[in-house]
C-alpha cells in the first residue's frame, strides 16, 4: 500500500507520519535506493465518499496511489519544506549490499528490500 501523505486532523502519532520523521530527525543515516508510493489523504478521503455512494464498490477493496516518489527526492523535498525550522535532511544513499545486509537483521528493513531498486 502506498504512504497517505498530507495534513492531519489533529495531533494524534500516525503510521504515515513514520517514514517523514525517521528523515527529519535523523533516526536513519542514509537511504536505500527505493520509490515509495504516496497517495495524499484528501484524495483517500474523497475516495471513502465515493465508493460509500456507488453501489458496484460494495465489498470491494481499493488500493489508492497517486505516484511514486524516491526516497532521496522525499529527503530534499522535507529538506527544503522543514530545513528552516532546524531539521536536517538524510543526503546519503546506502550501498545496495550494505541495505541487503541491514535487512538481515531488520524486519522492517526485510519488508522493504524486494522493492530496492525498482521504479
Amino acid at each position: 500500500p502506498a504512504l497517505v501523505i498530507g495534513p492531519p486532523l489533529g495531533s494524534a502519532w500516525a503510521t504515515s507520519h513514520k517514514v517523514p520523521r525517521s528523515i527529519l530527525f535523523g533516526e536513519v543515516p542514509c537511504l536505500a535506493d527505493f520509490y515509495i508510493g504516496v497517495v495524499d489523504v484528501r484524495d483517500v478521503a474523497l475516495a471513502h465518499v465515493r465508493a460509500a455512494n456507488v453501489p458496484e464498490a460494495a465489498g470491494k477493496r481499493f488500493c489508492l496511489q497517486s505516484e511514486s516518489v524516491h526516497a532521496m527526492e522525499w529527503s530534499r523535498i522535507l529538506g527544503e519544506e522543514f530545513g528552516k525550522f532546524g531539521y536536517k535532511r538524510v543526503k546519503r544513499m546506502a550501498p545496495k549490499k550494505l541495505f541487503w545486509l541491514a535487512s538481515k537483521v531488520s524486519q522492517e528493513l526485510a519488508e522493504l528490500y524486494p522493492d530496492v531498486d525498482k521504479g
